[in-house]
């Protein structure tokens, strides 16, 4: 399948689960379509060739959103925790969807030079020195783990930071035993 009609595909699911979470009258059944919500974007994200921002989206879209929801329901019970269908949010996912699909055609395609992040001096500068400075010749790899280190090194921290506040949510007790 074309990669093109594969996003054009994933979008549509992705509109259809946003439907079903507003419409949702039920924590259970609007939980179970978050986590698919935040499933197809990440395999959106993969197909957009960025595999770092779909893990995440994989890793605290889907596992924070899901623990938050399951601790409140946890922690309030079902029956607490009515979900009232209003018309203002119905609207609201709608006119943003317009507003989505009229900003979208303002992208340049991928990969073309007319798009702003192959004009940035920036990129010349790394497809410039990046032999210089790093010794490596992937220009993606370089950038990673040389001159965007910190900034590598934060997205793995904000991962192991929301895991450690999924646990902390959930209420999983460790037990260490060194012996």
């Amino acid at each position: 399948m074309n990669s093109d009609l594969m996003i054009i595909f994933t979008l549509i699911i992705l509109n259809i689960i946003g439907i079903s979470v507003v419409l949702s009258k039920s924590y259970t059944y609007s939980l179970v379509n978050i986590s698919l919500f935040s499933i197809f974007c990440a395999g959106l994200y993969l197909l957009l060739r960025a595999p770092d921002v779909g893990l995440t989206e994989a890793s605290i879209g889907s596992c924070i959103g899901t623990a938050i929801i399951v601790s409140v329901i946890k922690n309030l019970g079902e029956e607490r925790c009515n979900i009232a269908l209003s018309k203002f949010s119905i609207i609201f996912y709608f006119i943003l969807l317009i507003v989505m699909y009229k900003f979208v055609v303002l992208i340049p395609e991928f990969g073309t030079n007319a798009s702003p992040a192959n004009k940035s001096q920036i990129l010349e500068f790394y497809k410039t020195s990046t032999m210089n400075f790093i010794g490596i010749e992937s220009l993606v790899a370089s950038i990673l783990a040389s001159f965007r280190g910190f900034d590598t090194f934060g997205e793995t921290l904000v991962i192991y930071t929301a895991m450690i506040c999924v646990l902390i949510i959930i209420e999983i007790k460790i037990d260490a035993k060194f012996e």
